[in-house]
């Protein structure tokens, strides 16, 4: 092999349908897909405006919907929606740089969150609407459970409580200890926080107790997963 031709991907969001994998590359912005069974890669989607190494990160977060691929905008103009039968991407226009950095799925509705603004679009008819956006809200992760989506806030010590069927939305508090949450999860009716205070904070909803978990110092988490 000439390792002078070897390029290596950054690879992020990867998407498994079938014996194929997808994934974005972050490094050559492009929409990737790996055979499981040959381990072919191929490059099958790239932005349309013709960003083939662009320095910026066009598009960021994937999710599968059936036989289609939705990949949202973050410098890019355009969603990417990759149809894995028809072999081929369509792009929906959604106004410049919006920096989307998170999704969910709500009913028939695939929901766009990023720092600058909230969109929705309908899966069935690709009709997008704008959601209003509460400005403390910082929604690099959120939570959902049912129709309500939890957020990091802004402020110390805050969640935002978003619900997504009037968008109505309910500040918590929990502690006062000054930490800036970044990290929120969802389990049995309890929310999961940890901040740039390196504390683990468990919030009970029904009662609004909240129970601290100590971790090393300066650890500072910025993901986790329930299982």
């Amino acid at each position: 092999m000439n390792m002078a031709n070897v390029v290596y991907l950054n690879i992020a969001n990867i998407i498994s349908l079938n014996d194929i994998s997808y994934f974005w590359a972050k490094n050559c912005n492009g929409l990737f897909s790996i055979d499981k069974n040959t381990g072919f890669c191929n490059l099958v989607a790239q932005d349309p405006d013709g960003n083939k190494w662009s320095d910026k990160l066009l598009y960021s977060q994937c999710v599968a919907i059936e036989d289609n691929i939705f990949i949202a905008p973050y410098y890019a103009n355009h969603i990417m929606i990759y149809n894995v039968s028809e072999k081929k991407a369509e792009y929906l226009p959604v106004g410049e740089q919006p920096r989307f950095t998170s999704m969910c799925i709500y009913n028939d509705w695939l929901y766009f969150f990023g720092s600058k603004e909230f969109k929705r679009i309908n899966i069935k008819s690709r009709k997008m609407e704008v959601v209003p956006k509460n400005e403390d809200m910082e929604v690099n992760h959120f939570a959902r459970c049912k129709e309500n989506i939890y957020v990091p806030s802004r402020n110390e010590d805050e969640i935002i409580c978003m619900n997504l069927e009037d968008y109505s939305c309910k500040k918590l508090r929990f502690g006062n200890r000054g930490i800036h949450y970044n990290t929120v999860l969802y389990w049995n009716e309890q929310l999961i926080l940890s901040g740039d205070a390196g504390d683990i904070v468990i919030a009970d909803l029904r009662t609004e107790c909240i129970k601290m978990v100590r971790v090393p110092e300066n650890m500072g988490a910025r993901k986790a997963s329930v299982d």
